[in-house]
């Protein structure tokens, strides 16, 4: 089924497991002020909002399939609702994400749902459609 896509969040996949948000901080940062960056506990899969969509579009363009210690990156555009609006985070918009603090409880399917969780829902998601 096709799902409405964002125009400013990219999702970043098959990631070495040893990745950091400081990785992929300042790799991304050189497109463009991030807004947030949410890497799964598994550190395999990221999510990355820019500020505009422009820097979005320009970080896919310069960083799909390039060179990440050692493995290719795989990008894809993340889906419209990965954050929700009624989700405020702290980000000086300079890439530096570290006292970004999602609010809201965490519930599955609910606008109040926490980055963090969203990004698991949607890993669960893509395993079960791969089966």
């Amino acid at each position: 089924r096709d799902v409405p896509r964002s125009d400013d969040t990219l999702i970043v996949k098959h990631l070495p497991a040893n990745t950091t948000e400081k990785d992929l901080q300042d790799l991304f940062v050189k497109s463009g002020p991030i807004m947030r960056l949410c890497l799964a506990p598994s550190r395999t899969v990221a999510v990355v909002q820019f500020v505009q969509p422009s820097h979005a579009r320009a970080a896919f363009k310069a960083l799909a399939y390039k060179r990440f210690k050692q493995v290719p990156l795989y990008l894809e555009w993340a889906p419209a609702d990965v954050f929700t609006d009624s989700q405020q985070d702290h980000t000086n918009h300079q890439g530096d994400t570290s006292s970004a603090k999602p609010n809201g409880k965490a519930k599955e399917d609910t606008k109040d749902t926490q980055p963090e969780d969203k990004l698991k829902q949607l890993i669960d998601r893509d395993r079960r459609r791969r089966g």
